[in-house]
């Protein structure tokens, strides 16, 4: 099947736009707290888990999450070709990185990029997240826990998919988040 590229414009855009939505924004405004003017600064999930409370914090895990699923789960039923992942996930996170709509530099995009790997590999996002919980609570770091589970991850894609070009966009993907993380806190990542 041929592939055509409006259907991956569009659907660029489509990625931008969905992740452009600001869930910590959202939800902190909710609670009548601006979170970029506490803690980190950051509006991600580990923030909001510490300064406005642990299930403020799951849920825009889990909203951030949702926006990755959203853009690639649909990528499963579209004519594909072998860079269709990586462009999409870069959308994804200029989206959530740059949203023009907001005038907002968002978070780190750890939930996103584990929303973006669940939608392509479930299985593999799902088996990976075990050792991420484990390490998460033996060591209370989601940036260590967050680096485990991508690395495990990556190794359960490798060798039950064998699916290397989508490796290569997951690892893209990846190097995205740690160069963002590394440069929003300064280097103090883990």
């Amino acid at each position: 099947m041929i592939f055509n590229y409006t259907i991956l414009l569009i659907y660029c855009l489509f990625a931008y736009l969905v992740c452009c939505f600001q869930t910590g924004d959202f939800i902190s405004t909710l609670r009548g707290i601006e979170i970029r003017s506490i803690g980190t600064g950051n509006p991600g999930a580990a923030n909001i888990y510490r300064k406005i409370g642990p299930k403020y914090g799951i849920l825009v895990f889990l909203l951030d999450c949702l926006k990755g699923i959203i853009v690639t789960f649909p990528i499963h039923f579209l004519p594909t070709f072998d860079l269709l992942l990586l462009a999409i996930m870069l959308c994804a996170l200029c989206g959530h990185y740059f949203p023009i709509p907001f005038n907002k530099i968002g978070g780190t995009g750890m939930g996103l990029g584990i929303g973006l790997v669940f939608g392509i590999f479930p299985l593999a996002a799902f088996l990976s997240s075990f050792p991420a919980f484990i390490t998460l609570l033996l060591l209370k770091k989601p940036s260590i826990a967050g680096t485990i589970g991508v690395i495990s991850c990556l190794i359960i894609i490798w060798f039950y998919f064998y699916d290397l070009m989508n490796i290569i966009a997951i690892i893209v993907c990846w190097i995205c988040i740690g160069i963002k993380a590394w440069i929003q806190y300064k280097g103090d990542v883990f």
